[in-house]
Formats: structure tokens, C-alpha cells, sequence
């Protein structure tokens, strides 16, 4: 998401929050499964480069091709 909007040129800030201990218990998310989907993720966004912008831009030309 972070990297989608700064393709989009958005400002992206911090907001701070408070966090209640979880009402499941401790988290069952494995980290090398979570982080092979991250680096995934983060791979396709780069190949993709600036695609987010140019497809905003398409489909407010109402030319974004289906």
C-alpha cells in the first residue's frame, strides 16, 4: 500500500495509536511465510513501476485498456 501511494505521489505520515494485547493470544503468522509473501509483493510493485499512476491516468482519460 506504501508503495502505491507514493507512485501516486501521495505524502505518507505516521500516526501514532495505542495497541491492546491481542484477545486471541499470540500471533500464529509464521515469519518466513509472511516474508516470502512480502518480498513477493514488493518485487511485483517494482516490475509493475509506475503502473498505479498510469492507470489512474487511463481511466480518467476513460482509455484503460480491460
Amino acid at each position: 500500500m506504501s508503495i502505491r501511494m507514493m507512485k501516486l505521489g501521495l505524502v505518507i505520515g505516521e500516526m501514532p495509536t495505542h495497541e491492546y494485547p491481542r484477545l486471541g493470544g499470540q500471533s500464529t503468522a509464521e515469519s518466513w511465510p509472511t516474508g516470502v509473501v512480502f518480498v513477493k509483493t514488493l518485487l511485483r510493485e517494482l516490475a509493475m513501476g509506475r503502473g498505479v499512476h498510469d492507470a489512474k491516468a487511463q481511466s480518467e482519460l476513460g482509455t484503460m485498456s480491460v
